[in-house]
């Protein structure tokens, strides 16, 4: 059990750094998700119950995945947009010679 918490402290402490580093990136619903599910893996850690505490881990460890694919999909998005503005940048100033 011990293994366990120190798994979970660990996830927690990293979800929770993502989500202040990425807080205007990140929807409400998602971060409200994820605190809910940080709130049940700890009432599953404190109840001492080993299989519990497994099973909040892994669907917290799945909300945390989605912060991770919610992040990169808005990066790739804006490197997205970034590449199609310089093109068009590009043609107006060859437009402008």
């Amino acid at each position: 059990m011990i293994e366990v918490k120190n798994e979970a402290e660990s996830l927690i402490h990293n979800t929770e750094k993502q989500i202040k580093e990425n807080e205007a990136k990140l929807p409400q619903d998602l971060k409200d998700r994820v605190r809910a599910d940080i709130n049940a893996l700890n009432e599953a850690l404190a109840s001492n119950n080993l299989e519990n505490a497994k099973n909040a881990i892994e669907k917290f460890r799945n909300s945390a995945m989605d912060i991770g694919r919610t992040i990169y999909q808005n990066s790739s998005q804006q490197t997205s947009n970034e590449q199609t503005q310089q093109p068009n940048e590009e043609k107006k100033s060859e437009e402008q010679k």
